[in-house]
Formats: C-alpha cells, structure tokens, sequence
C-alpha cells in the first residue's frame, strides 16, 4: 500500500498547514546530504525559502519575505510557488550553476514531500513512495524508516506543532538503525 504525496504549488490549497510543514521542511534540509545524497548549496538560502514556504497561503507574502533576507531563497519560493515567469529570471540569480539550481529545486521538493508525509501520518507497515525514489515506511505513529536515506547520521527526530494537538515529533531511522 503506498500513495504519493504531493505538496501543490497552488496557494488555493487549504492544507497542508503550510507553517508546520515549512519548519518540518526546514529541519530536514538542516540536516540534509551525506556521502551519496547531495547537499543544498548555498545552505542557507534553501533553509530560508523553507521557511519563507511557511507564508505560501498568501504567496506574494512568502516571495518578499524571502527577498528581504535573500533574492536566491525568494527565486526558490517563486518557483515552488509557481510565481515564476518563464525566463524571468537567471536561474540561481548568479549565485549558483542551472544544474546546482535544478538540484536545489529537486531537495526543496523531496523535503517538502517528506514533511507532508509525516504531517499526514501513516499506519505501522504502510510505504509512501517521495519524490527522487523516496520510501518512507511507517514502523509506529513516530517512526519512520526512509531508503535510500538522504540524511546526516543514521537518524534524526523532528517536531512541528500540530495545531490543538500541541507537538507533534517523528523519528526518522535509516533502514538499519535501531530504534
């Protein structure tokens, strides 16, 4: 059993909740690339359009956020917010190569997947196939395996508030860590 997620670039959408999955996002990416698994470069920019995502509901918003802090974290928000006109700008603003550009465009992308994935929940045993041949596969309620994984270390826990909820936290486990 598996479905793939999809975090639309329509800001229409009411869900997901866009501030949670934007820090969710943004943890990943904190901790994203390792020896087989590219890094987002430049780090920082791709963390700050991570959480300038978190202002997607009025996207216009997010786009000058970002801009205030940086034209490259604001040209990834337009584009993942399809605010992006075609030719508009030099992809990666000078700032990085087209192919390091696509890349980042691609982890943007995976991350936000991800953090949907786990917003959405998933039942022990069940697969969820992400973007770039992504499985996630739910042990419990708060652990998930993810293969290949794309992370520093073998396993990482992330949280975002959940609303009423309060907390919400995961933990993320490379196919042989250990709980």
């Amino acid at each position: 059993m598996g479905y793939t997620p999809t975090v639309h670039p329509s800001p229409c959408l009411p869900t997901p909740p866009w501030p949670a999955l934007s820090f969710l996002a943004l943890q990943l990416l904190d901790h994203w690339g390792n020896r087989t698994t590219s890094r987002p470069a430049p780090r920082a920019d791709v963390l700050t359009a991570a959480l300038a995502l978190g202002e997607a509901s009025a996207p216009i918003v997010a786009a000058a956020w970002a801009e205030r802090r940086s034209r490259y974290a604001a040209q990834l928000v337009r584009a993942r917010l399809g605010l992006a006109g075609e030719g508009a700008e030099l992809a990666g603003c000078g700032l990085v190569t087209a192919s390091a550009h696509t890349a980042n465009m691609q982890i943007l992308g995976q991350a936000l997947g991800l953090a949907a994935a786990l917003l959405a929940g998933g039942e022990p045993g069940q697969k969820v196939t992400l973007e770039g041949e992504l499985v996630l596969r739910w042990d419990t309620d708060e652990h998930c395996r993810l293969h290949p994984w794309p992370l520093v270390g073998s396993r990482l826990t992330v949280r975002a508030t959940g609303g009423d909820e309060g907390w919400r936290r995961w933990r993320l486990l490379s196919q042989g860590a250990a709980r």
